[in-house]
């Protein structure tokens, strides 16, 4: 039985705590080594796709790009009726519990819903493409890009379908190689391509929808395989009313979310145009960085929190709250103080004009950022725990929050307004959901290993000070080499604190499976 069968199996093999603190460590280690391989390959290759992109495609061309991406994550915020997350909520209870009829018979009907609904969707768009310069001058000379554009609603609905079906499978490596490696290696090649013959917006955005093809064909199949190996059993009825419940829940909260997705980019391209659209576009890739860590953790960690849940373990649920907590910090620390503090020769990178204007909101929404994984993954927790409901009512509040800021300040401030509103909305979410989890389900949020992190925080920013002294103009050799020694510093910082005990069973684990092959070799 291997690691993810031992956990699927709802116990550990020896039935000692100790022994399933090892079995959480180890899985979620190893499942985020995956996603880690993943964004490791999606930050060297996507970030410099992404100041490419921005040299050739200026400020407003990148703006133009931003304005269609949030029409087409409104859509599919709206369409998406709740049922990916339905999957992460209820595939792996189905699977605690042996229900593999359940499991298959709820990834099939959500698959084909999404699929009628996405393409109906595009229809739409293209009987839409006469008037849409009427409804929206900005966009009034892109409407092939708008056509080709409007695709990605069916492939958004379904790739993020596909993307958190395998997870609540636990079969993380078809997503990370479907949306990390396969989508990206595509659309930078596709990119390159068009860019060479004179290509450029209408170009990119070829690229990015067949990239977002390929990953869908991609994750089917994966899906499709990981389906047909789950132990024959015939559904229970009565699940399809709890399905529904869950995802009615969960799509109520995302209908009044949906509304203000995508609000900051419309006012900005009303107030100021398309180019403070393309750096918020920009600077929002930046801000993300961090986050990536938790999504990484997030992939693994999320079905074992609904599985800990499904068996009512208490213990299990705090142990993988900390363990995520402790990992999303650690391992973020080091890019959020080197964005804090590098903010204006990274952006420099992209162009002056993102440069000029991009700092401050950076820096704010990274600090916004960089709060949120403080508090460690209480929304998640919430959602996967029975607290759905007072979780969607925080989103609510927070995203009307946001609403309300984002139209008070972006007429006045532009930018820097924007960035206080989102900011603002993610400090609230948290701290609420923090409350909540603390309140009632009766999580603890302080551990003792967080003392490590005032070692790494001071070993990066004696790196991070040290570049800052004696390299005043940093092009973007210098800016890579001082991120990759922040991290290094903060390593031997960690190392030299002592590991705890989560750290070491996953070193233990690696360095297992490295001698296991090795010896089959």
């Amino acid at each position: 039985m291997s690691v993810s069968d031992d956990l699927i199996a709802g116990e550990p093999r020896d039935g000692g705590l100790a022994r399933t603190n090892a079995s959480f460590s180890r899985h979620l280690g190893s499942q985020t080594m995956v996603v880690i391989a993943g964004n490791v390959f999606t930050l060297a290759v996507g970030l410099p796709l992404q100041i490419y992109v921005s040299k050739v495609l200026g400020a407003s061309g990148v703006g133009v790009f931003g304005l269609l991406s949030a029409v087409v994550a409104t859509a599919t915020s709206f369409l998406g009726l709740g049922i990916a997350q339905t999957t992460v909520r209820f595939i792996p209870m189905h699977l605690e519990r042996g229900e593999y009829g359940e499991a298959r018979a709820l990834v099939r009907q959500g698959a084909l819903l999404l699929l009628a609904v996405g393409a109906l969707c595009y229809l739409a768009v293209l009987a839409a493409l006469p008037w849409i310069g009427r409804w929206w001058p900005a966009i009034s000379d892109y409407r092939l890009e708008t056509a080709m554009m409007g695709l990605m609603i069916p492939l958004g609905l379904l790739t993020y379908y596909f993307q958190q079906a395998l997870r609540g499978l636990h079969e993380i490596r078809y997503a990370v190689l479907g949306t990390s490696v396969l989508q990206l290696s595509v659309k930078t090649v596709m990119t390159v391509a068009v860019f060479s013959v004179g290509y450029q917006l209408r170009g990119y955005v070829f690229a990015t929808v067949f990239g977002a093809l390929c990953a869908t064909l991609w994750m089917l199949w994966g899906l499709a395989k990981k389906l047909r190996q789950l132990g024959p059993a015939p559904p229970i009825k009565g699940v399809l009313a709890e399905w529904r419940r869950y995802a009615g829940v969960t799509y109520s909260g995302t209908l009044v979310t949906a509304l203000g997705q995508g609000l900051d980019r419309y006012l900005l391209g009303i107030f100021g145009g398309a180019s403070p659209v393309g750096i918020l576009v920009v600077v929002g890739q930046l801000q993300q960085l961090p986050a990536t860590f938790n999504a990484m953790l997030l992939m693994a960690g999320s079905p074992m929190l609904a599985a800990a849940h499904g068996r009512d373990d208490r213990a299990a649920r705090q142990h993988i709250f900390v363990l995520m907590t402790d990992w999303v910090v650690r391992l973020s620390l080091p890019l959020v103080l080197f964005l804090l503090l590098f903010a204006h020769p990274v952006l420099s990178l992209y162009g002056q004009r993102f440069a000029d204007d991009g700092v401050r909101p950076l820096q704010v929404l990274v600090l916004a950022q960089f709060f949120g994984l403080l508090c460690g993954p209480v929304g998640n927790v919430a959602l996967m725990s029975g607290l759905e409901r007072a979780a969607i009512r925080i989103s609510i509040a927070s995203a009307m929050l946001s609403t309300v800021l984002l139209v008070a300040l972006i007429p006045f401030f532009g930018l820097m307004g924007a960035a206080v509103a989102l900011s603002a909305g993610t400090v609230v979410t948290n701290l609420a959901n923090l409350v909540l989890v603390r309140g009632r389900l009766q999580l603890v949020w302080l551990d003792v290993r967080y003392r490590a992190w005032i070692g790494e925080i001071a070993a990066a920013l004696a790196v991070a000070f040290s570049f800052l002294h004696f390299s005043p103009g940093l092009g973007a050799v210098a800016l890579a080499s001082a991120m990759m020694l922040m991290y290094l510093a903060a390593l031997a910082a960690t190392l030299l604190s002592g590991l705890h005990e989560d750290d070491r069973e996953v070193i233990r684990f690696i360095w297992e499976r490295v001698r296991g092959r090795s010896g089959a070799a």
